[in-house]
């Protein structure tokens, strides 16, 4: 270690040994290099590589397949050696041989493994695929396991929660089964009053007042079951008296409201639907669905309105009052937007309403002769017949229930009215009014 600081302190290279205490610098080598090579002649494999190795150690220098001298190993060979002289005690007894086939052996063999590894990857590339190198890093794999273990525990969460609102999802099937049934029968109803037969007239009346006592039975019987919340407040635009600010608590009230005012938007038309001919004609009540339905939705609109605006601001944190207050007001204005299309389908419909629609003219005795004496929806007698623009004949109560869901004629298809006929035929709109 006394040479090897000597030197270090002298030569214009800091030596290997500072760095690396237990290896010996590759320039200090005895003078006699004869005697080295007798002395690895031995190993026979050291001493054909030794030549590639000792090129392999300094930067830039690429090996070669055969041994050639390199002047950069010579110059720090001589000029340790001339140290050497100077100093005067280097000798042959301070190199340790089996230390240095040791090293040489080591790194041969990784020479011998980096070789071996470019083959392989050559040969690989002559027969059309390549295989990674084992030091770099693997893509990430899906652990299957882990994510069925995490689906696992989010299905039982998701148990939990249903079983902690239990009762409002039950209660949310049986209410969209009972607007379902009842739409449809609705429906069903206002298409059977253009039939002229009295046993069709009679079996109207029935289901418009078997839908009326079970539509309000239904609504009664919510509110008789929950009165403790005072839910009918929402619609005298005030809290119920379970409100604490859950997001639980505003759909709660939100689909309660929303699925009543439906049910009670189908009593009204179903009133209407019994409303003898003489007191509305058949061509004004498609109209008056239209406008019912259209106050309808306008006012499901606004019954969110306060819940809503009470969830995003009612107290909030200091650090969250500003993103409260631009949440309400991003809130308010996107109600506003709505509320103010609602208003233009209002005010269109009322004014609907208000027009008396002539779909056609009166014809002719000569007219009906020559086009039959049936009409062609009802197949019976002209009652009130009416001509359309086409030339086509029907009854004006058959062709205005035809109207109520079409814009052409029954017969040839051509455009009759421009209006659309939304909502006339009696059916209400399942849209979910959450928000």
């Amino acid at each position: 270690m006394a040479n090897n600081d000597s030197h270090g302190q002298t030569g214009n290279i800091l030596p290997l040994s500072d760095r690396h205490p237990q290896r010996r610098p590759l320039w200090n080598l005895p003078r006699d290099m004869n005697a080295l090579s007798g002395r690895l002649a031995r190993n026979q494999r050291v001493q054909r590589h030794l030549g590639q190795v000792v090129r392999g150690v300094i930067p830039g220098v690429n090996p070669q397949p055969e041994y050639h001298p390199n002047p950069y190993l010579e110059h720090l060979y001589n000029q340790n050696r001339s140290e050497g002289h100077d100093e005067g005690h280097v000798s042959s007894d301070d190199l340790d041989i089996a230390d240095i086939e040791a090293q040489l052996q080591e790194v041969i063999a990784q020479n011998d493994a980096l070789d071996a590894d470019g083959e392989h990857n050559t040969n690989d590339n002559a027969h059309g695929h390549t295989h990674g190198n084992p030091l770099q890093r693997r893509p990430l794999q899906l652990d299957w396991k882990l994510l069925l273990s995490s689906v696992s525990f989010a299905i039982i969460l998701a148990l939990r929660l249903m079983i902690d609102h239990i009762l409002g999802i039950l209660v949310f099937i049986g209410l969209s089964t009972v607007f379902y049934y009842a739409n449809n029968n609705m429906i069903e109803i206002v298409h059977i009053t253009s039939l002229r037969e009295s046993q069709s007239k009679r079996s109207v009346k029935l289901s418009c007042i078997w839908l009326i006592l079970f539509l309000a039975a239904q609504i009664c019987g919510i509110y008789w079951f929950f009165s403790d919340q005072d839910l009918w407040k929402v619609y005298t635009y005030h809290l119920p008296a379970i409100w604490t600010g859950d997001i639980f608590d505003l759909f709660w009230i939100t689909t309660i409201t929303d699925y009543v005012v439906r049910f009670g938007t189908i009593v009204i038309k179903s009133v209407i639907a019994v409303c003898p001919l003489i007191c509305l004609p058949q061509k004004r009540k498609g109209k008056c669905y239209m406008f019912i339905e259209m106050v309808s939705q306008t006012y499901r609109l606004t019954l969110p309105i306060l819940p809503w605006v009470h969830y995003l601001y009612d107290h909030p944190k200091s650090a969250r009052l500003i993103v409260a207050a631009i949440l309400s007001v991003i809130y308010i204005c996107l109600k506003a937007w709505s509320l103010l299309l609602g208003y233009f389908n209002i005010t269109k419909a009322f004014k609907t309403l208000l027009n008396d629609t002539k779909f056609g003219t009166q014809p002719t005795a000569e007219d009906i002769k020559s086009r039959g004496e049936n009409c062609p929806i009802c197949q019976d007698d002209y009652q009130d017949p009416i001509m359309l623009s086409c030339k086509h004949i029907f009854c004006e109560n058959c062709v205005s229930i035809w109207f109520d869901r079409e814009k052409t004629c029954p017969m040839c298809r051509a455009e009759i009215q421009a209006d659309s006929p939304v909502w006339q035929d009696g059916s209400t709109s399942p849209h979910y009014q959450w928000y």
